[in-house]
């Protein structure tokens, strides 16, 4: 999944207090499910945790409906199962809220499984836009661990579990270096 790195934001939510741009779930999909049918992984929704709704006391009531939801990711060739949890929130006035918390749920699960960037950083700081940062050292790392999975010596799980971690890695030494040796012994 490496030739995708980036899905461009391609839709615009309106809101009382203005307008965001956003990622459509459409979108998202027309990038990667190709890549995802050719290696033959399934992303499956299988289970939602937490399920809460919140009805506004305003004239229109409104209800915020949130959950986190589970996702088991399947390699059809080898049955390999892992699975992913992503928190997802919809806001709706009539009944689509539980169906819009799961599409967020389902888009950024993906997104952060893969490590896609979509644009802005939701965790600007100060209002200025901030580029995802991982050190050389990690991204080595990563690099390092997709060469073994190729040579089959890790598991499509190892690999996305190093992705998904690569944060904690490059501010943990310790961690890292427990990731490290665990590649080193696999490469033997």
């Amino acid at each position: 999944m490496k030739e995708i790195e980036h899905v461009q934001k391609d839709g615009k939510i309106q809101t009382r207090g203005g307008s965001f741009s956003v990622l459509t779930e459409a979108k998202l999909l027309s990038v990667i499910r190709p890549k995802m049918i050719e290696l033959g992984i399934l992303v499956i929704p299988t289970q939602v945790r937490e399920l809460v709704r919140q009805v506004s006391a305003t004239e229109k009531s409104q209800a915020i409906t949130g959950a986190i939801f589970q996702f088991t990711v399947i390699d059809v060739e080898d049955d390999s199962r892992w699975i992913i949890e992503a928190p997802g929130q919809g806001a709706d006035y009539g009944d689509k809220g539980a169906g819009m918390a799961q599409t967020y749920a389902y888009k950024n699960a993906l997104r952060k499984m893969l490590m896609l960037i979509a644009g802005d950083d939701p965790d600007m700081v100060s209002g200025e836009q901030q580029a995802p940062q991982v050190s050389d050292k990690v991204l080595n790392l990563i690099a390092r661990a997709e060469s073994l999975l190729k040579e089959e010596k890790i598991t499509a799980t190892e690999l996305a579990w190093l992705k998904n971690k690569a944060d904690l890695l490059d501010s943990d030494p310790e961690k890292f270096k427990l990731a490290e040796d665990h590649l080193n012994s696999r490469a033997e």
